[in-house]
Formats: structure tokens, sequence, C-alpha cells
């Protein structure tokens, strides 16, 4: 929905917001796992990370959190409230639009 009413466009950076993680593991990670690029596609691609990998919106959260700090990956997991552009989660532009 994001893609077809032009709020997200192929090359947009989108970027996790750190601050729903501990402050220690954000400083020890690599800060290219908290950015991704929307690839323009829908579904399983959607994304993709700077190691080249595609992932679901909800997938690549996933992935930050096993990397950065598997103990608080929530056991419902919605990356559209996790991933941001412009300072707004996915989620919310969502409700924008509706």
């Amino acid at each position: 929905m994001l893609l077809e009413r032009g709020v997200l466009s192929a090359g947009d950076t989108v970027a996790f917001d750190t601050g729903r993680l501990p402050a220690a593991a954000v400083e020890d990670a690599d800060p290219a796992i908290f950015t991704a690029t929307v690839t323009g596609e829908t579904g399983q691609s959607a994304l993709e990370r700077s190691n080249g990998e595609r992932h679901s919106v909800t997938d690549a959260a996933h992935r930050v959190f096993e990397v950065v700090a598997p103990g608080e990956q929530p056991s419902a997991l919605n990356g559209y409230r996790f991933w941001m552009l412009d300072g707004q989660t996915l989620s919310n532009l969502r409700l924008t639009i509706s």
C-alpha cells in the first residue's frame, strides 16, 4: 500500500528504530544493519539490506533483532512498527493514507 500510494519509492532508505533496542546493543552493532533500501517490490523482497539480502519488512526487522539483541525480540513482531522513513514508522505512515 505504501508503494502504490507513492509514500515509499524504490531507492528510499528506511532506518530501524534503534530506540526500541538496548543502547549497549546498538553501540556495539555495525550501523549498516539499521538501514535498508526499498526495492520497489512487494512481499518477500521489499527491503534490501547492505549485505544484498532481500527481505520482507517484518523479516528484515527479525534479522536486526537476531544479530543485535536476540533476547529482546518480541514474540509477535510487525516490522512496519520498527522501520522508519523520515522519522515516522511505516506503521504510522500506513495510518495516514488509509
